[in-house]
């Protein structure tokens, strides 16, 4: 196979005494990050990447029992990181890409310095009573009949869930509708069914946790559920709508991921 840096369409921006490894989320790749990224790698090293099955990736990396489970993504970033060798990162991933590397750090914790997750959810269908997820199993299944039947009214729908803004809304549309439909439908039924709530103890590296207080997809009790179970970690809720704050707000997410990683020695 070839290497983990072309199999994730991997790039590097700008250079600097720390990494950022950035990781996109169901539906998407890792352009979502265009506003975010070159305001990191003013000081920073930058990497991008396309999860398998997904963006630019290599067609041949994708594996359907791999990536059954996100836990596949997990061992594939492993492995990137530890053939780049690049040295402990911070890690930052948007949405299922949160807990990609959730799932990563506890795997190989050597390879990071810290985790940043972004709207991320460790489960997204409701557990009633005791856990809310923001999403019941009616309504997951309501959504797959229409991606089966009717994809651009899928995408339409998903999109508007994603963003309010109206901008957003067509970039994540014609980002759904660029992908590969069955590996797309693989990618949400192994983030939709995932429940990783059990193993967020096992982390121990530092982590923060930033949503936004009108999130559709991830409501907030979502966020400080993963903080109250993350040991020591940051709870940030941006005062802002939707679920791709960095695509809307690339400013006040540079700002808390700064904050955040000034808190750590360069």
């Amino acid at each position: 196979m070839a290497s983990r840096i072309i199999c994730h369409n991997a790039r590097t921006l700008g250079s600097g005494p720390r990494t950022l490894v950035f990781g996109h989320g169901l539906g998407t790749d890792q352009s979502i990050w265009r506003l975010v990224a070159p305001r990191m790698a003013v000081d920073h090293r930058v990497v991008l990447l396309d999860w398998a099955g997904c963006g630019h990736s290599d067609p041949q990396a994708f594996d359907s029992g791999r990536h059954a489970s996100l836990r596949g993504h997990a061992h594939d970033l492993c492995e990137l990181l530890a053939e780049e060798q690049w040295g402990p990162v911070t890690y930052v991933g948007h949405s299922a890409g949160g807990m990609i590397g959730v799932l990563a750090a506890i795997e190989q914790p050597w390879l990071f310095e810290q985790v940043v997750l972004l709207a991320a959810s460790p489960r997204y269908l409701d557990d009633p009573p005791h856990y809310v997820g923001g999403s019941r199993p009616a309504d997951v299944a309501a959504l797959f009949e229409l991606m089966d039947q009717n994809f651009l009214g899928w995408s339409s729908s998903f999109a508007a869930m994603a963003a309010k803004d109206s901008e957003v809304q067509r970039t994540l549309e014609g980002l759904f509708n660029s992908s590969d439909r069955g590996r797309l439908r693989e990618f949400a039924e192994s983030v939709m069914s995932s429940d990783f709530r059990a193993v967020l103890p096992e982390l121990t590296l530092p982590a923060l946790v930033m949503g936004t207080a009108e999130d559709d997809m991830v409501p907030t009790c979502v966020g400080e559920y993963l903080h109250a179970h993350l040991a020591g970690s940051t709870y940030v809720c941006l005062n802002l709508a939707g679920h791709c704050p960095q695509m809307t707000h690339p400013q006040q997410v540079e700002a808390e991921l700064r904050t955040f990683m000034a808190k750590r020695p360069a």
